[in-house]
């Protein structure tokens, strides 16, 4: 995204979104090297799990 000079502030309001949550996703996604555009074949439920991968809970019981 930043090849296409968008500010976060901008891409939040477009997607309706936090400036918190716009970089949460950016840094996720660089972490990744994924690039802009994104592969057609890639669908929105395996891109949300490979930028936010399930954080496994251990519950504690005393």
């Amino acid at each position: 995204m930043e090849d296409l000079n968008l500010s976060q502030t901008n891409i939040a309001l477009s997607c309706n979104a936090s400036k918190t949550t716009v970089n949460k996703v950016l840094k996720a996604a660089k972490e990744q090297t994924l690039v802009w555009p994104l592969d057609p074949k890639l669908s929105d439920p395996v891109l949300g799990k490979l930028l936010f991968p399930e954080v496994k809970v251990v519950l504690e019981y005393k």
